[in-house]
């Protein structure tokens, strides 16, 4: 028969009990002997000096799921950031272009009048017309298939309101925050060199507006309202001329169509205008596209306006569009 007997663990001296952990009766539950010697017993909490491999491993992982899920944003995040710059700008365009026309008194029947010549002096366009004016727009009158219905307005006229030059010169319709003139600038005659600050005339974001007397079919000379349709654009680009074949109640077709031409011109939230058909004195009209898909090899395209009836349409779509703002202001 074994003894039994209590071990008490040695004293230590105050050097090794200040750098190793002291032994107390919390640390030391139960010492007992056996037949090999003594086996101690001491709280799991009093050993543990760190985290193990498995939950370093599994922290690792939450971290690089979180890290990949910003990643994943950060994209998406900048993609909207610049569509909601641009349609802050398009704002902004569209309330400078509308405040020019007004105070400038375009909408008068000055504008109404052909281009003059050497020979001809200008002659009233006549009823029923509505006249394009600055970017853009006025490339509708160059298509293959120009309208009746749209004519470029009096370019003497339209010179004397706005910067209406050739090429690089041309300035009168970007939001003006997007001016920057090189040198030499036509507005100064001494300007600093290129090296000193001078940069480059920068066009962005551009309006163009179309003209009509209001009610359609009154006379340039004798109207006493104007509509006013303010289209602005991410830069000066193409145009296509585009037929459409209606094929149920809402929905419109185009025929041997791509999936660029859908997203470049009829996509969905966009506007195209719908030219009058030939022989007719019907006024062109800017429809906003609700949607629009592509199936085989055709387009499909439901408009926002429910006045939609015609069985076939020709209308226009722009590259880089971004707002359409109509308005019907009296003329002074």
């Amino acid at each position: 028969m074994h003894a039994t007997s209590v071990w008490a663990p040695p004293a230590l001296c105050p050097a090794k009990a200040s750098s190793a952990f002291r032994l107390t009766r919390a640390s030391l539950v139960c010492c007992r002997t056996r037949q090999a010697g003594l086996v101690s017993t001491i709280p799991r909490a009093v050993l543990r000096q760190g985290f193990s491999l498995l939950e370093v491993l599994v922290a690792c992982g939450i971290l690089v799921v979180g890290l990949a899920g910003i990643a994943a944003i950060l994209p998406a995040a900048g993609s909207r950031l610049s569509e909601a710059t641009l349609c802050d700008r398009a704002s902004a365009a569209v309330g400078v272009a509308m405040s020019d026309v007004v105070v400038r008194n375009v909408a008068s029947s000055k504008l109404f009048f052909t281009n003059p010549v050497a020979t001809n002096p200008p002659v009233a366009i006549g009823s029923n017309i509505a006249v394009v004016l600055g970017e853009v727009l006025p490339q509708i009158t160059t298509l293959p298939s120009p309208p009746t219905g749209l004519q470029l307005g009096n370019s003497l006229f339209l010179s004397g309101l706005f910067d209406t030059g050739t090429g690089d010169m041309r300035r009168g319709f970007f939001l003006e925050d997007e001016v920057q003139y090189e040198s030499p600038p036509r507005d100064i005659p001494t300007r600093l060199p290129a090296s000193q600050g001078v940069k480059p005339f920068n066009r962005g974001v551009c309006w163009g507006a179309m003209v009509s007397p209001h009610p359609w079919g009154t006379s340039p000379a004798s109207m006493t309202k104007a509509r006013i349709a303010i289209a602005v654009f991410k830069k000066s680009g193409a145009i296509k001329q585009i037929p459409l074949t209606k094929t149920d109640s809402s929905i419109y077709k185009m025929t041997a169509a791509d999936e660029s031409t859908r997203k470049t011109f009829l996509k969905g939230c966009s506007w195209v205008l719908s030219l009058p058909a030939a022989g007719t004195t019907t006024a062109p009209q800017w429809l906003e596209i609700n949607s629009s898909w592509q199936s085989g090899a055709n387009v499909f395209i439901i408009f926002r306006e429910s006045t939609v009836d015609s069985p076939t349409l020709s209308v226009v779509g722009f590259d880089g569009l971004l707002s359409v703002t109509e308005q019907i202001i009296a003329i002074q």
